[in-house]
């Protein structure tokens, strides 16, 4: 029979609907696994030691997409890419970009307690294979330099979050972005980088948007990455220099997972990435931030989400 490792942020969404569910699923665990709270990020590789010592075949995860970010990264670090169990991941965060992606909308608890019933039928959970990105030492599904990081930080400002403001900040972007207004040219103001692809450098000198994704979804309402399960293995990359006036022309585009023409755009599908910064710069990897000069993208290990 499975059994089910959850490790839960009780911090998520400040708390919201949190312990609601810790209560439910206690009651129906019923000796189906372990759960461990982890009150911050600092607890996360704690709790990833203790679970060697648990019987468990699927790795539960409830919070956002930055609570995947931050335990995927860690128990890889730890474990290295074998063996990585299934991973379950619950809707209990503020951004649950990877989890719309799959359109997944089931509530945290009713899954929970769907998978658990699974589990005593004996009957075989829903899977979906995805690789991971392994950015330097951090792992995760999608990356973001330049307007992708500064977007985040805009949305994440004042703490307010949630999808009325997502469709606030997107709407004062793309009118900001139609007059060259001083909102758009501050987020899309470009950063002077280097950047090769599979070893071979890009002609553009700075960028105004760095971005890769093995999952077509980057929040906001954008599906960018057409092109991220082309090739086994691999990732897409997007790329550009120009500014907002002309990329908010394509936002159909950009929303629809469509090619998007007339814009100077490195479009690539890829293995390996590498940027250079004259110094060191936010990167963004599912709303979670890491500063560096040097940033390697390549395809990490390929992992089974549960979703059903």
């Amino acid at each position: 029979m499975s059994k089910i490792a959850l490790i839960f942020n009780p911090n998520a969404r400040k708390g919201r609907g949190g312990k609601k569910f810790l209560s439910e699923v206690k009651s129906v665990m019923d000796g189906q696994g372990e759960i461990i709270v982890t009150e911050s990020v600092k607890d996360i590789p704690k709790a990833i030691s203790r679970l060697k010592n648990v019987d468990f075949d699927v790795l539960g995860l409830y919070g956002g997409d930055g609570t995947a970010f931050h335990t995927l990264t860690s128990y890889i670090n730890q474990d290295g890419y074998h063996p990585i169990p299934k991973v379950l991941l619950l809707r209990g965060g503020t951004m649950n970009v990877v989890l719309a992606y799959f359109k997944n909308g089931t509530g945290p608890a009713e899954m929970f307690k769907i998978l658990l019933e699974k589990a005593r039928k004996g009957e075989p959970f829903e899977t979906v294979p995805v690789n991971l990105l392994r950015v330097n030492d951090y792992y995760g599904f999608t990356v973001g330099l330049a307007m992708p990081a500064k977007l985040v930080s805009a949305y994440q400002e004042g703490g307010d979050i949630g999808i009325n403001k997502s469709f606030r900040i997107t709407a004062r972007l793309i009118a900001s972005s139609i007059v060259e207004g001083e909102y758009s040219r501050r987020l899309f103001a470009p950063v002077p980088a280097r950047l090769w692809v599979e070893g071979k450098e890009a002609p553009l000198k700075s960028f105004s948007a760095i971005l890769a994704s093995t999952i077509n979804n980057v929040g906001f309402g954008f599906h960018p990455f057409y092109r991220a399960e082309e090739k086994p293995g691999c990732f897409h990359l997007l790329a550009t220099d120009e500014k907002p006036g002309r990329i908010v022309r394509n936002i159909r585009s950009l929303r629809k997972a469509e090619a998007v023409k007339n814009l100077s755009l490195l479009d690539e599908v890829a293995s390996c990435v590498r940027v250079e910064l004259p110094e060191p710069g936010k990167v963004m990897m599912e709303g979670e931030f890491f500063e560096a000069r040097e940033v390697e993208i390549r395809t990490g290990p390929r992992i089974n989400l549960v979703v059903g």
